[in-house]
This record gives C-alpha cells, sequence and structure tokens, in this order.
C-alpha cells in the first residue's frame, strides 16, 4: 500500500516536507526543509511500480549516484538520495522560475533567446554523456529557466538518470496496451521500437525541442498516438523554413536541426557539434540566411515516407529486413506500424521496389494478382465478396478490423509459400 505523504512528513528522520510542487511520470516533487540544516530542498518521491525488485533497486542507485557526479550549471544538482520505509526518494537543488513548456505556451521565442537556451541544453547534454548519462525523456517540461540578477537566463534540464522510470513504464504500456501515455512528440525511433538507448537519443528530442522552440509546431503534429510514432520512425520532417516562412532562419541553424532529428543515431551530431553552430549563431560568424530549403512545400514531401526512411529506422532498431511489401490504398497505422515494426518495409504500390507481396487496403479498388501473393481487407461478413476475391487468385482476405497480429500471420505465411516455389 503507498504511503501517504502530506505537509509535515517526516523523510528518512531529517526532511520535513512542506509542500507539494508537482507530480510527474516518475513520481511526486515537494519543498522539503533539512530539519538540523534548516535548508529547503525539493524532495522527490519516486512512483513505487517495480521498486520492490532487486534490478530496479539496483538501478535507481546506480543512476542516482552518477547523476549526482554531474556538477553543471545547467543540471539541478543532486543532494541525497536513499529509501524510506521502501520508498525512494531524491533530494536536489530547489529551483525558482518556470518551465520551458509554460514559456512556449506564452510567448514566440526570438531566435537569439532560442540559441541561448540550446547552447546551455548542448553544454550540459555533453558533459552528461561524457559520464556516461543518458536522459532518455528530455523534453520542455523537464527544462526550466530561471532568470537571474544580472539579466540572463539559466536552462536546467531536470530528471537526469531518472527518466528511465516514467519511459520504462509508459514503452511497457504502449506494449501491452497499444498505446503510450506520457509525451510522445519527444521520443526518438529507437526508444520507439525499443533499441538500444544512446546519448543519441538525446540529441534527437533535443532537435525536436529546438524545432519547436522555432516554428512554435512540433516536429509531427499527428493527432493519434500510433501515427505520431510511425511519423518518428519513417516521416522526413518539414523544413523548418517551411513551417515557419515568416522567420529568417539561418541555414547553419536550419542544417544542424534537421541533422539531430535523422532516423540513425549515427547520423546525428554530437551536443558538442551543436553547441559549436549555436555558438557561431550567437557570434553572428558565417551565418547565412539565403538558400532553398531542402524539403519543398508540398504536401507529398512534407509527409515523405520513403524506403530509405523506413530502412533506416528499422536499422536504428536493429531490425533485419525481411522483405518489401507494397500498399495499395491507404494504410492505418494500427496496423502499419506493427509490420514494419516486425522487419516488413511496407510502400505505396507505385514506388515500391521489389515487392513480396501486395495488401489491398479496400476492396473496391482496381488491383490484378500477378506473380506476388495480393492480401486485400475486406468486410468477412460479405461472404459473396470474400468468396469472389478468393476466385480471383487472391491468397488470403483479412477481415476488418483488421487484426495486426493476424494480418502479419498471413502476410508471412503467403510469403514462405510463394519462396517455396509452391
Amino acid at each position: 500500500m503507498s504511503r501517504v505523504l502530506e505537509p509535515g512528513t517526516l523523510v528518512a528522520s531529517r526532511y520535513r516536507l512542506e509542500r507539494e510542487l508537482g507530480k510527474g511520470g516518475a513520481g511526486q516533487v515537494f519543498v522539503a526543509t533539512h530539519i538540523e540544516l534548516g535548508k529547503e530542498v525539493a524532495l522527490k518521491v519516486l512512483h513505487d511500480t517495480g521498486f520492490q525488485s532487486e534490478e530496479f533497486r539496483k538501478r535507481f542507485e546506480r543512476e542516482a549516484r552518477v547523476a549526482a557526479k554531474l556538477r553543471h550549471r545547467n543540471a539541478v544538482e543532486v543532494y541525497d538520495f536513499g529509501t524510506d520505509d521502501g520508498m525512494p526518494f531524491l533530494v536536489m537543488e530547489l529551483l525558482s522560475g518556470h518551465t520551458l513548456l509554460s514559456w512556449l505556451k506564452r510567448e514566440k521565442l526570438d531566435l537569439d533567446t532560442i540559441y541561448n537556451i540550446g547552447r546551455q541544453i548542448a553544454d550540459v547534454l555533453d558533459a552528461a554523456h561524457q559520464i556516461g548519462l543518458v536522459h532518455r525523456d528530455l523534453k520542455p517540461e523537464n527544462i526550466l529557466i530561471e532568470p537571474q540578477s544580472d539579466g540572463t537566463i539559466r536552462a536546467v534540464v531536470v530528471d537526469f538518470g531518472l527518466a528511465f522510470i516514467a519511459v520504462d513504464n509508459d514503452l511497457n504500456r504502449m506494449t501491452q496496451e497499444g498505446v503510450i501515455s506520457g509525451t510522445p512528440q519527444y521520443l526518438s525511433p529507437e526508444q520507439i521500437l525499443a533499441a538500444e538507448i544512446g546519448p543519441e537519443s538525446d540529441v534527437y528530442s533535443f532537435g525536436c525541442i529546438l524545432y519547436e522552440m522555432t516554428t512554435g509546431e512540433r516536429v509531427f503534429t499527428d493527432k493519434v498516438t500510433v501515427t505520431l510514432l510511425a511519423s518518428h520512425m519513417y516521416s522526413t520532417p518539414v523544413s523548418m523554413r517551411v513551417r515557419a516562412p515568416e522567420r529568417t532562419i539561418p541555414l547553419m541553424f536550419e542544417e544542424i536541426v534537421m541533422q539531430m532529428l535523422e532516423k540513425l543515431p549515427k547520423e546525428r551530431p554530437s551536443p558538442s557539434q551543436v553547441r559549436l553552430v549555436l555558438d557561431r549563431l550567437l557570434q553572428r560568424q558565417n551565418v547565412p540566411t539565403r538558400g532553398r530549403p531542402e524539403e519543398l512545400s508540398d504536401e507529398r514531401s512534407k509527409r515523405a515516407v520513403t524506403s530509405a526512411n523506413v530502412r533506416q529506422g528499422m536499422v536504428a532498431a536493429g531490425l533485419e529486413e525481411k522483405g518489401v511489401v507494397a500498399v495499395l490504398g491507404t494504410p492505418d497505422p494500427a496496423w502499419l506500424v506493427p509490420l514494419q515494426s516486425s522487419g516488413w518495409v511496407c510502400h505505396p504500390a507505385e514506388d515500391a521496389e521489389a515487392p513480396e507481396a501486395l495488401i489491398v487496403t479496400d476492396s473496391s479498388l482496381n488491383f490484378s494478382v500477378g506473380d506476388i501473393p495480393v492480401l486485400v481487407l475486406a468486410e468477412l461478413s460479405d461472404f459473396e465478396k470474400s468468396t469472389s476475391l478468393l476466385k480471383l487468385g487472391v491468397s488470403d482476405v483479412v477481415g476488418i478490423p483488421v487484426d495486426p497480429a493476424q494480418l502479419l500471420k498471413k502476410l508471412e505465411r503467403a510469403v514462405r509459400k510463394k519462396r517455396r516455389g509452391s
């Protein structure tokens, strides 16, 4: 049973809770006072999900120790950590100010402010990565902006090392239930596909933040979660200069942000490379603003999903490509993402190169049965229609609404049969 926390509660016999600051994916944060020193601190109590396991406990302690070693102006300082009656807690520097998210909701930032904040984030990411610390959940809510007495601002990244609690819980939930809570707008392709997470994942999330700060919009704006995740894995982002034509965005800045959003981790720049570019922008060194944006403004280029993008996403996730599938009609991400996550490169029928199968999304579409297996999505209740499709020579009919597992099973069975030559 979870412990009830309220003002006056003592944690570890030395921290008195004063008031709640907020709740997040990893736990609750309180203003607390060290009763012997009289010093106010921020005390974070972590959700108890999984903490009873030895593996979770060791990971928390390891991450907390590494986070405590990160001494940087743009990281929150960790003072203490431990457990109290089985409840994990972390004691940190108490910050003032507001989140970057709340600032972005209020106003559009000028480019110099964006460069300044971005430079500070790049600097702390560089320091963190050098000691083996990966954030895993970088987003505007985890960046605090503190006004300084000299009129400057301090950007502080919080939750270093502890984001694995919320992220792992969310990804497990997505796997089990087909949904993900939290903020998938900033997840890297390798996070979505549960591949190995390294520093490059933070760079991708950082790129999403810079893009949003600059254009006022997120990189991908899909409303349906599964479509949003598919966009991160396979879609090409729209050029910032196309998305925000009213701004004079330097080509140097455009290029570095788009590189940060590459599907393959190895193609992304390091935080130190990003910092170098932002320093040059702040100092106005070699910052051409003219030039044609890489992406055109027509709809096809805005949401292009190419075979190369799909393959890059698979490589990023360490997946082995099984083959190419042509898709006739509009695919539903609810079954498209599982197919591609299983190693199948799905592409529009008119652009697919050497496909091993064809999926027809609507039985009313015109198609012909040739040398490759054809699967048609149709209402199984229409027995006459299903029978006529099978007589036409299609390999199988898949019922609507589509069960992704059933579609995958039928696709692989049809392709195996074709490969055997039977």
